[in-house]
């Protein structure tokens, strides 16, 4: 009960007994709703609030072997809650939180860490909220992931949009997205999965083993007992860190695939390019073929009139001037007609395309808004900034159209919707 950590080898079968036996101590007798007959089930039903009672597949699938999916969960039953949230496994009771082996030593160590700190920090709070301490592991664990995979994703974007001819870059580009991929996979499927547990008021309301306990007597419409705010809380804080976790991802990504884009774009214009000188030196290569065939058909060993003429060599000369001459026609023709089609013909380098960004800084200068506009721009950019005591900046907006700027906090704005329902009734 004090954050202290040992290790001991334990069997599915001692887990099981211990939930069984955490579960028997809350009601004054064997509870267990896996062994007991069905009448004793409908008895007891009341005695735990509906509540499922652990069972042994339950504890086999904190095993990857046993699972029938990587998916994340976190089960709430009666006086346990099973988490399966990778690399952790774990079962907490209200008095003690068994974490089985296979998690890498700097989880191993941080969980040790901030099981103690969060005991020495909130010595009063109930036991069972140690989930805080795994939810926070797992949370750091992926996000420490993403930063330590930031500075070599952002090394291979720099090197392949500098580099002229990339090589492996492309292929180190490839691994870099598949493991941001993968970790985004993960952490949406956890935060998912708190998101569901925070929209699960029953299960919100389990949470509260060491209060369940206590409490003998609890309805059978668990969610009007008692208003589970603080484990509510709880949770909330992780969706928010899964979810910015989840930002950077994608932004990374994003990075990514924008730097393939421009290079795919700078590649197809080169490739256009070469496609552009290859065309002409066709031509030319063409013309040249037609000239030669005739310009060789004077030397072939043939009899033929021109072969005893006797002019010193004038009709061998004009012969092959028109013969250059028509070359030159015919590319020159052929370079007319393709540009007729649409087809631009050229050995000069592309142009280089300016740059948007100055364009659009120079627009956005040149902007201009109406009075009363950018007054309210200028309240709604400060609505966007956060207080450090948890207020948030809202605009108030009155019958009558008029709006102040108020800091407000969400158990204020929760009373304040009561409040009106209150009027209502």
């Amino acid at each position: 009960m004090h954050g202290q950590c040992f290790r001991r080898h334990v069997s599915r079968e001692d887990v099981f007994r211990e939930i069984q036996d955490a579960a028997s101590s809350s009601s004054g007798g064997d509870v267990s709703i896996p062994v007991l007959p069905f009448i004793a089930r409908i008895c007891n039903a009341r005695a735990y609030g509906q509540s499922q009672g652990v069972h042994m597949r339950d504890i086999r699938q904190l095993d990857s072997a046993y699972s029938i999916s990587d998916r994340p969960t976190i089960l709430v039953r009666h006086q346990a809650i099973l988490v399966n949230i990778d690399p952790i496994r774990a079962v907490i009771l209200r008095h003690r939180c068994i974490v089985f082996p296979g998690m890498p030593s700097d989880v191993a160590t941080h969980l040790e860490a901030t099981f103690v700190a969060n005991m020495a920090e909130s010595p009063d709070a109930p036991f069972e909220f140690t989930y805080a301490s795994v939810l926070s592991t797992v949370a750091t664990w992926y996000a420490n992931q993403v930063t330590y995979m930031q500075p070599e994703a952002m090394l291979v974007l720099q090197s392949i949009a500098s580099v002229e001819r990339p090589r492996d870059e492309f292929e180190r580009l490839r691994l870099v997205q598949r493991r941001f991929h993968e970790l985004q996979a993960q952490v949406q499927g956890i935060h998912s999965l708190l998101a569901a547990l925070l929209d699960d008021d029953d299960d919100l309301h389990r949470l509260y083993l060491t209060k369940l306990h206590d409490n003998q007597n609890v309805d059978s419409h668990i969610s009007s007992t008692f208003d589970p705010d603080e484990a509510a809380s709880l949770v909330e804080v992780y969706v928010q860190k899964t979810f910015s976790t989840l930002c950077t991802i994608q932004l990374q990504l994003t990075k990514a695939d924008n730097t393939e884009s421009s290079l795919d774009l700078k590649w197809t214009s080169k490739r256009n390019q070469l496609l552009l000188v290859d065309i002409p030196l066709k031509l030319v290569y063409l013309a040249l073929w037609v000239a030669s065939f005739w310009t060789a058909a004077m030397a072939m060993n043939v009899a033929s009139p021109f072969s005893t003429l006797d002019d010193g060599g004038m009709f061998f000369w004009s012969f092959f001037g028109g013969l250059a001459g028509l070359c030159v026609v015919f590319v020159f023709g052929a370079v007319v007609h393709l540009r007729r089609q649409g087809i631009r013909l050229t050995f000069a380098a592309p142009v280089e395309v300016p740059s948007v960004a100055a364009a659009i800084a120079a627009a956005s200068t040149m902007s201009t808004l109406s009075p009363s506009s950018s007054a309210v721009a200028t309240d709604v950019s400060a609505a966007l900034e956060d207080d450090d005591d948890g207020r948030r900046p809202a605009l108030h907006f009155d019958t009558t159209g008029n709006y102040t700027t108020t800091f407000v906090t969400r158990s204020a704005m929760f009373n304040m919707v009561q409040c009106a329902a209150a009027v209502r009734l």
